[in-house]
């Protein structure tokens, strides 16, 4: 029997963890990428990122939902766990042969001799990851989220050991590269070392069959998902690789701030909802609180980041990155709107109807494959305002299906988008106000005067915040305690 409370603090305990994890990393990289940046060319970001794209959608279908089925099943036998395992390494090293034959059809499509020589190597990753899945799906079924916290360190090391150092002595491109396969090559070794269970040699094709029967569906879920998420990478890739950087340097920034934000909340989702999957009510509440969390985070700083990135770009990363700013002001106002409207998917797996989410990702890859190609014709700011257009579509019907199929009022649903909404918009307005007040006064904005601002945005949204909904705000206090309270958990927790 699961106690409710315990396993609330130990739900927010865990996301001390993973925030930690995330966030000191996730502080300095920024500030590393923006090195690199300055260090390499637009076309060097772009290579990596047309590479990555396709190795990304290569590990997606190898994987085959082993990791979410497992997380699923907390009572799993060492027969089914040894059956992921193998079924999932066999996978692993099948998907990198069928990349390694393709790697010549994939180079003379986009006209770059580099990628033959770069796409192997990054490659590896595909079987690096396949080893380590059904470790890293135990940690998280297990809630050991201190373990992966530390884990997730390993990606800032090898950059400041590997990544930066190949940079600065003009290894150009190959500083990613070789960074970026070191990090898988760590991630995987630390879940073993991290997980103490170790594969037997027994393997059930019924466990098999169970196993792909729930991931089949999950693996659609990922492929559609995927392929909304990147195809404006591959179509820009055509258009030049220049332009592919500037963009994917866009996605990254939005990348590592949202990661700090929504990793600790996605992190704990599935375990947490896969624990309470026999209690509907208390599903549909933890749905409804994390959806707060999020948005009371993410609205702000996408309509911050929205107003002042035509300021700091040219501050932080030089006149060579012309464009960056105008591209991240639109990206960031459909990603920071569809990333609050994710949890309900892992509510579908949990009810035992996966094929819910993929099925209603087909319209948003529909209009991707359509409007993305057109779009690309006519400039880079173009193919932004199609792709944030797309992002909205996405809220707009995850929003429907979430209230119809999880029996939620539709008011119910939107209510908690309105306090951080109004609450982000005043904010704006006091940032653009104070924007047009020091450029009357002939007052160069350097990054002091940025800093200033950026304070000033915060204190006015939490401010507002409090007043437009002072329960709610209470509550927020309430749970920060207990996720900084010093004191053990308690064993019953899970």
């Amino acid at each position: 029997m699961i106690n409710i409370s315990s396993l609330k603090e130990h739900s927010l305990k865990s996301i001390k963890w993973i925030a930690l994890g995330n966030l000191v990393p996730k502080i300095i990289s920024p500030f590393i990428t923006i090195w690199i940046a300055r260090i390499l060319n637009p076309a060097d970001y772009g290579l990596v990122a047309i590479c990555m794209v396709i190795i990304g959608f290569v590990d997606l279908v190898q994987g085959f939902g082993a990791g979410d089925y497992v997380i699923k099943n907390p009572d799993s036998d060492q027969i089914m766990l040894s059956t992921a395992f193998w079924s999932n390494l066999i996978f692993g090293f099948v998907a990198y042969s069928v990349l390694i034959i393709a790697v010549p059809l994939i180079t003379k499509s986009y006209g770059n001799p580099a990628i033959q020589k770069i796409l192997p190597i990054l490659g590896l990753s595909i079987p690096f990851n396949s080893c380590g899945t059904i470790q890293l799906a135990l940690l998280q079924q297990q809630m050991k989220f201190r373990h992966l916290s530390i884990i997730r360190l390993a990606p800032l090391g090898i950059t400041i050991a590997i990544t930066l150092p190949l940079a600065y002595s003009g290894f150009g491109v190959w500083a990613l590269v070789v960074g970026g396969i070191s990090n898988s090559f760590a991630c995987n070794m630390a879940y073993w070392i991290n997980q103490k269970w170790l594969p037997s040699l027994s393997f059930s094709f019924k466990q098999f069959k169970n196993i792909y029967k729930f991931g089949g569906w999950v693996t659609i879920e990922r492929i559609e998902e995927y392929t909304y998420s990147s195809l404006d990478r591959v179509i820009l890739g055509y258009v030049g690789m220049d332009v592919l950087g500037v963009y994917s340097v866009a996605r990254q920034i939005i990348g590592l701030v949202f990661n700090i934000m929504y990793a600790p909340i996605q992190n704990i989702t599935y375990p947490l909802f896969s624990k309470l999957q026999d209690d509907l009510e208390m599903l549909l509440k933890g749905l409804l609180k994390i959806l707060k969390r999020t948005l009371l985070l993410s609205l702000p700083v996408t309509i911050g980041i929205s107003l002042l990135s035509h300021i700091a770009i040219p501050i932080l990363f030089g006149q060579k990155w012309a464009g960056l700013a105008l591209a991240l002001s639109i990206l960031i106002i459909g990603e920071g709107f569809q990333l609050n409207m994710g949890a309900q998917r892992e509510l579908f797996k949990i009810i035992n109807r996966p094929d819910i989410y993929p099925k209603s990702l087909i319209l948003n890859v529909c209009f991707a494959f359509i409007f993305y190609y057109i779009a690309s014709f006519y400039g880079l700011i173009a193919f932004c305002i199609i792709r944030i257009m797309n992002d909205c579509l996405f809220v707009t019907f995850q929003i429907f299906l979430t209230s119809t199929y999880l029996k939620i009022n539709l008011r119910t649903l939107l209510k908690p988008w309105i306090s951080p909404l109004m609450s982000s918009f005043i904010m704006g307005a006091i940032i653009t106000s104070l924007i047009i007040f020091l450029k009357s006064i002939d007052i160069k904005i350097d990054i002091i005067y940025l800093l200033f601002i950026i304070v000033i945005g915060i204190a006015t949204y939490f401010l507002t915040y409090m007043i437009f909904n002072k329960t709610e705000w209470e509550n927020i206090i309430s749970e920060l305690k207990v996720v900084f309270r010093p004191n053990r958990i308690r064993k019953s927790v899970i």
